[in-house]
């Protein structure tokens, strides 16, 4: 396989993103600058969130529980400054992943058993169904696209390697890449 790779000109190949770009290139010794970039693409149906005016408690994320979403576990602490009889918020969180177990132990380490959920991953087709009476989305990638369609407000879940320091875009942020998150 490596072999055939490096048999195709780079400017046959297309990335998501620079990162990605550099990635192959360090990988296979090889110069693509050539190649083309496009970042991924989403259809967005007709969309509507039939949830606006209700009130709201679920903030959700959909995606794999991985070392490097570090805001599944600011999300945990988050909701345990928010665990009181004023605010009722809730976490819920559709995919598994090799964190689960680490975020379920500090959930109830944190007795916020009722308030933080983790469930298994769900189909795509789902998605709109799953996140539609949510207050807020965060996440990553396509799922945070999906989400603004339907009316959520996304905010961007920053994988920043430092559990200690949390980060975010914010709703909406220009960048200058189709790179975002990968480096610091």
């Amino acid at each position: 396989l490596i072999g055939f790779i490096k048999s195709v000109e780079s400017k046959n190949f297309l990335f998501f993103n620079e990162i990605s770009r550099d990635t192959y290139s360090e990988l296979y010794k090889l110069d693509s600058n050539e190649s083309y970039l496009a970042p991924i693409g989403n259809e967005i149906k007709n969309a509507k969130n039939n949830c606006v005016g209700k009130k709201n408690v679920r903030i959700v994320s959909v995606g794999r529980l991985s070392p490097w979403k570090t805001y599944n576990y600011h999300m945990i602490d988050v909701i345990d400054k928010w665990n009181n009889e004023e605010y009722k918020i809730y976490y819920e969180n559709y995919g598994d992943g090799v964190e689960r177990d680490k975020l379920e132990q500090k959930v109830k380490e944190l007795n916020l058993e009722e308030r933080i959920k983790f469930y298994p991953s769900i189909k795509y087709s789902d998605f709109s169904k799953t996140i539609s009476d949510s207050l807020l989305f965060i996440g990553a990638g396509t799922a945070l696209i999906e989400a603004s369609a339907e009316g959520i407000p996304a905010l961007i879940g920053i994988e920043n390697h430092d559990k200690t320091d949390p980060k975010t875009y914010g709703f909406l942020h220009d960048f200058t890449t189709y790179s975002y998150q990968e480096k610091e």
